[in-house]
């Protein structure tokens, strides 16, 4: 019975889909409905025929049709969320409004409406400017105290228009008691104090603050401060994503982080915020145990200068390390892994131009391989090769590389062995291209 495909029937204009029980049944946990295997395998078959429904409506008699009668109450419903939920996601990525509410939902027919604002899921998923303020506070209410994910995004510079959204997040503040996720990117310094200075929810587990319009004058000491005193706060805090420019808002030796975080990533997407120094981020972390996953992207040249010379202290072994950026500092940050299961390095860097920049960065990885052994089907160096001797066919051939776009895949153990080979026959550091 759990494998049954579900025949629906469509209009002519679409072909018909099949639904499979046990992968709704496996979209009930949040862990999968995050999974974007799981996502990509129902874009298909569920995002693309629902959706046409919703924007047919006019053109559509879905009682007649019978997919009320084939799709049970609870699988519609799933089904709702998981689409509400995708473009949810989407939106927390690109900072746009979700192309498909719950209204269009709604609005098909009078069976569908029932099932929607049944489903507290669908009204957990808060994105503000929520359109009106009726909308937002009809929305709260049909969450039903479910725990809310909300993205709070302003780029506005209208004084109305920030006014208005300003209003929007007081109003949603009382419920953030039991909210589980936050994104907020606003350049509006007195919403950015409200959200940071009044208490956020102890319940929060992951935590976004990503603005890449704000810099160091548009921002007060009460913001300041109130960066500095929020993550001791959030207990249960799992994932932290942040902009440079916020985790350098204060001493990194005396900030208190959750204790509990496992995930932090350190996001600069134009390049031009500054990192925190080496040794503060790295006394930073030591004091986090349950620390599992690190990303750093958008590192600069000059971030963390000169650092892998200092030898400062190992963060303990991590389960995975993201580095994108140029080479040097994330020479830096090797130097200082003790151990990690999984690697994803793509140093920006012009292999012929700088070629010593690329034996310190290969020696670091060489020094993180022999610590400890790394899963070669997970863990790889991507090195752009537009402009570098790594994309002559002779290398490609000997180091059995796989090309993603101007770019060589090339494994940690391919590279490992590489180096093991050049040093015994011509010493450390100088391996040839």
């Amino acid at each position: 019975m759990d494998s049954i495909p579900l025949n629906i029937e469509l209009p002519s204009e679409f072909s018909k889909c099949e639904l499979d029980i046990t992968t709704l049944k496996a979209l009930k946990g949040d862990q999968g409905l995050e999974d974007g295997e799981i996502i990509g395998r129902l874009e298909d078959t569920i995002l693309k025929h629902f959706r046409a429904i919703a924007f047919y409506q006019g053109h559509i008699n879905v009682r007649k049709r019978g997919i009320n009668t084939i799709l049970p109450r609870e699988v519609l419903s799933e089904v709702f969320y998981v689409i509400a939920r995708h473009d949810f996601t989407i939106a927390s990525d690109n900072f746009e409004p979700p192309s498909l509410s719950w209204l269009e939902l709604a609005h098909v027919c009078r069976y569908w409406r029932n099932i929607v604002l049944t489903s507290p899921r669908i009204f957990s998923l808060v994105y503000l400017p929520a359109g009106n303020q009726d909308r937002l506070q009809a929305c709260l209410h049909y969450s039903r105290q479910a725990p809310l994910d909300v993205i709070y995004c302003d780029n506005l510079n209208q004084v109305d228009r920030q006014k208005w959204l300003y209003n929007q997040w007081l109003t949603l503040h009382p419920h953030l008691s039991h909210t589980r996720t936050l994104t907020l990117r606003t350049q509006l310094a007195d919403t950015t104090e409200t959200a940071l200075v009044l208490p956020l929810s102890t319940t929060l587990t992951r935590l976004t603050l990503n603005d890449p319009f704000l810099r160091a004058p548009s921002q007060s000491e009460a913001t300041k401060r109130a960066i500095d005193q929020m993550f001791g706060a959030l207990p249960n805090l799992l994932q932290l994503t942040s902009d440079p420019y916020t985790l350098c808002q204060s001493d990194w030796t005396e900030r208190a982080f959750p204790a509990n975080l496992q995930t932090l990533i350190v996001d600069n997407p134009f390049g031009e915020e500054p990192t925190p120094s080496l040794p503060r981020l790295i006394s930073a972390l030591q004091k986090l145990p349950s620390l599992r996953q690190l990303e750093f992207w958008g590192l600069r040249s000059e971030d963390f200068s000169g650092s892998h010379t200092i030898s400062p202290a190992r963060i303990h072994p991590l389960e995975s390390l993201h580095l994108d950026g140029h080479c040097d500092p994330c020479t830096s940050i090797l130097s200082c892994i003790d151990s990690t299961h999984r690697l994803y390095a793509r140093p920006a860097l012009h292999i012929c131009d700088n070629p010593l920049a690329m034996n310190i960065f290969l020696d670091s990885l060489t020094g993180l391989l022999e610590r400890q052994c790394l899963s070669s089907e997970e863990s790889y160096v991507l090195v752009n090769s537009t402009h570098s001797r790594l994309g002559g066919c002779t290398l490609k051939t000997r180091l059995k590389v796989r090309p993603m776009g101007n770019s060589l895949v090339i494994p940690c153990e391919t590279v490992f062995e590489m180096l093991h080979n050049s040093r015994g026959s011509r010493g450390p550091g100088s391996f040839q291209y």
